[in-house]
């Protein structure tokens, strides 16, 4: 439900078409995905079952297809444009990876064939491993798909090369582990942001304004949780936040106060237990 590789060699389409839904702060199970899609262990899934998967999720795949290198990327960074995250099938048809955003010079892809998921590829590096030739090595094709969900999406995320790359740093592992549970939790008090957003905080204006006092607060009232816990935390949810959009509706500040503590509160008993008082 967050991002990790693929636990064999056969399951690299139905992860594929997981983290294209998280981009849109969709989460199902790695299972219900693989179920959904129907791949086997010896011989995986196509892009049948991936679309068929993909509708049970109240998503679609849309087809796109090429013969000419310019044409295919042409195609892709028309979808990535539109914030439709694209699997593409790479490696002569025996591997799926999710492209979900590109610059002039690079794309972010998601690969969980790779031990670290998250990466950049040049558009040639990107055409080199997208490239298919028949048996006969004389056709070549460029085949990918667009996820395009079948509902008005609340937010999308947006992975730049930079934070595609941070996210891979060993320092923040759990962080791409615990993506699911940090995007929910600040569901509960933070809103993605819109044309029709007004009279808000940034999140990071709102750390700026109370996490000092949050976590100070926090190490008075517990005793043993070291503060460079509780910033490591709130430092993710700043991420996390950047990446979905997601800000503090001015109406709600006082309530994003007290579910903020109450979270950091409770990391803190549940990991480092408290003495029964009164």
């Amino acid at each position: 439900m967050s991002f990790y590789p693929q636990p064999d060699n056969y399951t690299c389409g139905p992860f594929s078409l997981k983290h294209a839904m998280n981009i849109f702060g969709v989460f199902k199970s790695d299972g219900l995905i693989i179920e959904k899609s129907g791949a086997k262990w010896w011989a995986g899934v196509d892009e049948v079952g991936l679309d068929r998967a993909a509708r049970a999720f109240n998503f679609k795949l849309e087809e796109f297809r090429s013969d000419s290198e310019y044409k295919a990327l042409v195609l892709l960074n028309k979808n990535l444009k539109k914030n439709y995250p694209c699997l593409l099938c790479v490696d002569d048809w025996k591997h799926w990876i999710t492209v979900v955003n590109h610059t002039k010079s690079e794309y972010v892809v998601i690969n969980s064939g790779e031990d670290k998921v998250f990466y950049t590829l040049s558009s040639q590096q990107l055409l080199d491993y997208w490239e298919y030739y028949d048996e006969e090595g004389e056709s070549l094709s460029f085949d990918g798909y667009a996820l395009i969900p079948k509902f008005k999406a609340k937010t999308i995320a947006k992975f730049t090369p930079k934070k595609a790359q941070l996210l891979m740093y060993s320092q923040n592992k759990d962080l791409a582990l615990h993506w699911e549970e940090y995007f929910s939790d600040l569901s509960v008090f933070a809103t993605p942001m819109d044309d029709l957003t007004i009279d808000f905080l940034s999140f990071s204006s709102f750390l700026k304004k109370y996490e000092n006092t949050i976590i100070s607060k926090i190490s008075f009232w517990h005793g043993n949780v070291p503060d460079y816990e509780l910033q490591k935390i709130i430092n993710n949810m700043e991420f996390v936040a950047e990446i979905y959009n997601l800000v503090i509706l001015n109406k709600n500040e006082k309530k994003a106060i007290v579910d903020l503590t109450c979270l950091l509160m409770m990391y803190a008993c549940g990991t480092y237990g408290m003495s029964k008082f009164y």
